[in-house]
């Protein structure tokens, strides 16, 4: 299909190109034509107004000499359309190319997610299917064996609300920006310590907060979500046992957020690939074993562009992972 465009764009290009040289050509020929047979009127009247004999060979010449000018004019004016349209049609196809490009991503991009969500989603499918399959052929079916199945199917059901959520979520940051509004830095740890609460308890982690007082225009809930997802990242693959630090530095235009947690860190390799959907590290993170569907940096990413700002993540193996956020103070800056 992207070829199929390329190809029309760059036809249409040419088209445009071949129809303004072409009409260039023509007036081009006409003016020198027309400047020239003048020109050459005038010089009877010069050189030869005393012989009317030989004005008369001049006119004869001088139609030879505008004949062979007008040749001469046509074949050079034939050889540089044909160069136009040689060095057009390379450009218009580079041209093409270069404007179809991001829509071409954009197409890849949604079936490579498409593709990737019909496979996450078949996953716990798959294991309910087989799990009922296997129970419904077993005779001897006994009660603690369905309390086992319902629980097994029960947290299959959870796995998939948590993917449609987090999906219905990238959707939401996709289509409809939310409106930002001006924010405290109180406001936004207050809610981060709200959301993160049963989170640390449950993990027996420490989160420790340090960042001078300002306000950004923001939309708070989401910024909230990005933050949450950053922590909850942080705790699955950081050590427990060390805080979690989370600090704000306010900067001439921008407020500049750091969370740093310790742990074994993120590979390098994988470090430029953290923030696309569906992504997990298989050398360093499988290691945990940790459940998850490789959404929530893709979302936090997204977060972060619906402010106009900026994210990047640091790593140094087996010591410690840094994720800077860089947020404007105001949509206009």
């Amino acid at each position: 299909m992207i070829r199929s465009a390329v190809a029309q764009l760059t036809f249409y290009y040419v088209l445009i190109i071949m129809i303004l040289s072409i009409s260039f050509s023509i007036i081009l020929f006409n003016v020198s034509t027309t400047e020239l047979s003048r020109g050459l009127r005038k010089q009877p009247s010069i050189f030869f107004q005393d012989q009317i004999g030989a004005v008369s060979t001049y006119d004869q010449f001088r139609q030879a000499r505008i004949d062979e000018i007008g040749i001469s004019l046509r074949s050079s004016l034939l050889l540089f359309n044909l160069a136009v349209l040689f060095v057009g049609g390379g450009v218009s196809y580079i041209l093409a190319k270069r404007t179809l490009e991001p829509i071409e991503n954009a197409i890849e991009s949604q079936s490579r997610f498409t593709a990737d969500a019909a496979h996450e989603l078949r996953t716990p499918l798959t294991t309910m299917q087989t799990e009922i399959e296997v129970v419904l052929r077993d005779t001897n079916f006994t009660k603690d064996e369905a309390k086992e199945l319902l629980e097994s199917n029960l947290e299959e059901v959870r796995n998939l609300t948590a993917l449609s959520n987090t999906l219905l979520k990238l959707a939401k940051s996709n289509d409809s920006p939310q409106e930002l509004k001006c924010l405290s830095s109180d406001t936004l740890y207050k809610n981060i310590r709200t959301r993160v609460k049963s989170l640390l308890v449950q993990h027996n982690a420490k989160l420790i907060i340090s960042s001078e007082k300002f306000t950004f225009d923001a939309d708070g809930d989401t910024l909230t979500e990005l933050f949450v997802i950053l922590i909850d990242n942080a705790i699955k693959y950081g050590e427990t046992k060390k805080p979690i630090k989370l600090s704000a530095i306010k900067k001439q235009k921008y407020i500049e957020f750091k969370l740093i947690n310790s742990g074994q860190g993120i590979n390098p390799k994988d470090l430029s690939h953290i923030f696309e959907r569906f992504y997990r590290s298989d050398l360093s993170r499988s290691k945990l074993n940790v459940q998850g569907y490789g959404l929530g940096l893709a979302l936090a990413k997204q977060i972060v562009e619906m402010h106009h700002g900026y994210i990047s993540a640091q790593s140094t193996a087996g010591k410690e992972t840094i994720f800077s956020i860089k947020i404007p103070l105001s949509t206009l800056s």
